[in-house]
């Protein structure tokens, strides 16, 4: 199967029929999946290691399945998001320790320790609070860690970690995670 390697690998499309589906001029292997409602919300997971990081995003809007279909590049998703008013999504990440046994089995099953997660927060109207469903919609090799404090700082510890104990590595403290010291 081709992956991020090709040209058109982040061309995306949200389809809501089997007619829409045949309009389109597809020439490459495709990936299917079902649309989740999910508020406009999609928190990213960034893994290093054993260490997980959550990131929200805003994401594409619900849809009802009558719209016309949505095709775009998941690079260039500036124009597509969800406003902050359709963003019904909830703020609160999904819960830290089902994440990181997710996480874990993941990095397991595909050997990966660098690693992220999309994950979506089901959004179904009239659903009791605390029982949406979490889907793990992307895995990504190594994604950008856009939002991880400190991500070089932590990524040359986890890199070195085995070989070289932390305390031994040119860093300073910020409260925030961990910051290269200047080299003497």
């Amino acid at each position: 199967m081709q992956a991020c390697g090709i040209a058109n690998a982040h061309d995306m499309a949200v389809l809501h029929s089997a007619r829409q589906l045949s309009a389109l001029p597809i020439d490459a292997p495709v990936t299917m999946q079902e649309y989740i409602n999910h508020g406009g919300v999609l928190w990213k997971v960034y893994v290093i290691g054993d260490r997980h990081f959550i990131v929200k995003r805003r994401s594409l809007p619900d849809m009802d399945g009558q719209e016309e279909p949505l095709l775009f590049n998941s690079h260039r998703m500036q124009d597509i998001v969800a406003d902050e008013s359709e963003a019904s999504g909830s703020d609160e990440a999904p819960d830290l320790d089902t994440v990181g046994a997710f996480c874990a089995s993941v990095g397991r099953r595909l050997g990966l320790t660098l690693f992220g997660v999309d994950i979506l927060r089901e959004s179904r109207p009239g659903d009791p609070p605390g029982t949406a469903r979490l889907f793990a919609v992307d895995v990504n090799y190594f994604p950008g860690y856009d939002g991880v404090p400190d991500f070089h700082a932590q990524l040359l510890a986890h890199v070195l970690g085995p070989t070289l104990p932390l305390k031994s590595l040119p860093l300073n403290g910020n409260g925030n995670g961990l910051t290269p010291a200047p080299l003497k």
